[in-house]
């Protein structure tokens, strides 16, 4: 069974750095040894690396490179950023100054990809370092003044004094003590209510250093002093000798040699010793203070100390620096072993895909050629058993086809009298639609003698009851006619009849031109028993607005609507002319046009109301009970 990538991984990496720490923990070793994600790898890489890099630089730069190449595969490029970060400073402390070079630019790069001035400002910085580290001064301070100006466009008051610290460390080193103080100036300003902080006494430290390269050691000492106080309480040991060692170096400028002597024995110097560069410091003053009172003995013995100490410095990082090559030979060596390891395993796993696809594909053949024969065998029975089969059903077949014959004989005799019965439905129908006719006809008849009488002025009262019989006459006539129009009494629709009973009412009161109505009602159907005293109740309602509402308006507007909810109907009448009183008739309880309408409202199962508000506002709910027109009424829904 061939190894996963990161089994393959672990047993590198342990085998290169010896077993994992028990501090690193359980979770670390999961996530390296499992089949999690490349980036969840990369990230406990990560954090390996940061472990390792205090006490095993070369093993925590081998982390990092590893947790780049896990990054890089899952295409998570802050994560790269984040691996590159990591890998460059261990480069640079291993002596690797082309790789920590290569990772700065590599970082920078991804950086101004992701579109993060905040990270391309660090890495401006980053890249610096590196150019400063190989001697490139002009560069250095080049690609520092860019990180700045990064910085100050983001706006961000930290990175950008974290930018002006980091130039002006670059300007005190390179001699351009000028430009330096101004550095300086502005670095102090962005420190405001921070002004004693670690970062404002770093930048004293730095603007005393450029003043004691220009000889000016009275005007240092109290930027000194200043730096001394914010570092005591906020730096570390390294960064209080170093400001012990600037105080000895104008002690011993201005003369004062005992001075000098106190700042070598202070407790800053002291508690730095640990610490072999700054050793080599201490010594370099003390060498030069002993110099100073003539004791050439004791400088002379202090410059052997000094040479000693740096030539076993120079061997350290000589051995830091062949640990860091064997380091990233290894790495490279076992990633090409890797690279080959998994290349034989996929050679392997293709040469055993292919035999089990053969293997497979004589299956499948072994398998059709059995199916082949089983079913032929199969055929022969089948046959044999069809050919008996086939003489038993023939007699059977005989046998029903004079059954057949027979029904056949009945069936005609059957249709031929279901014939005669539908002619004698057809018949009904026709005698049915012609008596609606004769009846439509009829009530013509009746309008047109009404219409007659109407016009004598003689009993104005008796015209007007004539007029209103005249258009309930007209109200029943208008169903008939739609019962023969549709052939039935089953679906009649409602939306053009009230339609048409609207057109027929304005025009026998000649309002047709100043009185609008609306009509509101969906395509649905009913039963001429329904239809009937809806239309009596609806011609009713509209001749009443025309009689009394809209007296002496010339325009007027009315509204019918049908709202269907489920086996509920409910017809709603409306107009904008003046509120009926008591003394109109058909509000007064008791009269003949309050009767007719719940009469009619009777009639169809159902309850009125009538409300008078700007207007008269009529409702009527009611249910259709003939069970045909519910029928209709749910298919037109």
């Amino acid at each position: 069974m061939s190894l996963s990538r990161a089994q393959l991984l672990l047993a590198c990496l342990l085998a290169s750095h010896g077993a994992m720490p028990t501090s690193v923990g359980d979770s670390l070793r999961f996530q390296l040894d499992s089949d999690a994600s490349s980036t969840d790898r990369a990230r406990a890489l990560l954090k390996l690396s940061a472990r390792a890099s205090a006490m095993d630089p070369s093993g925590a730069a081998s982390y990092a490179l590893s947790a780049i190449g896990l990054a890089t595969a899952a295409g998570d490029s802050l994560l790269v950023h984040e691996a590159l970060m990591a890998a460059a400073p261990l480069h640079l402390r291993l002596g690797h100054r082309a790789d920590h070079m290569r990772s700065s630019l590599r970082a920078l790069r991804v950086a101004t990809s992701l579109e993060r001035p905040d990270l391309i400002a660090s890495d401006l910085q980053a890249v610096a370092r590196a150019y400063r580290h190989n001697r490139e001064p002009t560069k250095a301070l080049e690609e520092a003044r860019k990180a700045l100006a990064v910085a100050t466009a983001t706006g961000n008051q930290a990175l950008r004094l974290s930018s002006e610290t980091f130039l002006l460390d670059i300007l005190v080193e390179y001699g351009m003590l000028q430009e330096a103080r101004r550095c300086a100036e502005r670095a102090l300003e962005l420190c405001g209510s921070e002004a004693d902080g670690p970062e404002a006494a770093q930048i004293r430290l730095q603007l005393a250093k450029a003043l004691l390269a220009e000889g000016r050691y009275h005007d240092a000492r109290p930027y000194l002093v200043s730096a001394l106080r914010g570092i005591q309480q906020h730096g570390d040991a390294e960064s209080q000798a170093e400001v012990h060692l600037a105080l000895a170096r104008v002690a011993m400028h201005t003369g004062d040699l005992e001075q000098a002597e106190q700042e070598l024995r202070s407790e800053g110097v002291r508690g730095a010793s640990s610490i072999q560069r700054m050793q080599v410091r201490v010594l370099d003053v003390q060498k030069d203070l002993a110099l100073l009172r003539g004791n050439h003995a004791e400088a002379y013995s202090i410059l052997s100390r000094l040479r000693t100490l740096e030539d076993s410095l120079e061997l350290a990082d000589r051995e830091l620096l062949l640990a860091g090559t064997q380091v990233l030979y290894d790495t490279q060596r076992k990633d090409l072993d890797n690279r080959d390891l998994r290349a034989r395993n996929e050679r392997a796993e293709s040469l055993l895909a292919d035999v089990r696809s053969n293997a497979r594909a004589l299956a499948a053949a072994a398998l059709v050629l059995l199916g082949l024969v089983t079913g032929l065998v199969l055929a022969v029975l089948r046959s044999a058993r069809l050919s008996r089969r086939s003489r038993l059903k023939s007699g059977v077949i005989e046998r029903q086809r004079n059954e057949l014959h027979a029904k056949s004989l009945e069936l005609e005799r059957q249709n031929m009298r279901l014939r005669e019965s539908l002619m004698g439905e057809e018949e009904k129908d026709i005698v049915l639609k012609e008596i609606h006719h004769r009846v439509k006809n009829n009530l013509q008849v009746i309008d047109s003698l009404l219409g007659l009488h109407i016009g004598d002025p003689s009993d104005p009262s008796a015209s007007r009851a004539l007029r209103e019989a005249q258009g309930r006459i007209r109200a029943m006539g208008l169903v008939h006619s739609a019962i023969h129009r549709f052939g039935g009494e089953n679906a009649l629709p409602i939306k053009e009849h009230i339609l048409e009973l609207s057109r027929l009412v304005l025009a026998a009161h000649g309002r047709q031109d100043s009185i609008s109505v609306t009509v509101d009602v969906p395509e649905a159907v009913l039963h001429a028993t329904e239809l009937m005293p809806l239309s009596l109740l609806i011609n009713e309602l509209l001749t009443n607005s025309l009689k009394y509402a809209f007296a002496g308006h010339a325009h007027g507007q009315v509204r019918i609507s049908v709202a269907v909810e489920g086996p509920v109907w409910e017809l709603r009448f409306t107009d904008n002319g003046d509120c009926p009183n008591d003394e109109q008739a058909y509000v007064r309880p008791g009269s003949f046009g309050m009767d007719l309408l719940h009469v009619l409202a009777r009639q169809l199962n159902g309850n009125l109301s009538i409300r008078s508000d700007k207007g008269t506002y009529v409702r009527l709910a009611f249910t259709p009970m003939n069970a045909e027109s519910q029928g209709f009424l749910r298919a037109a829904v």
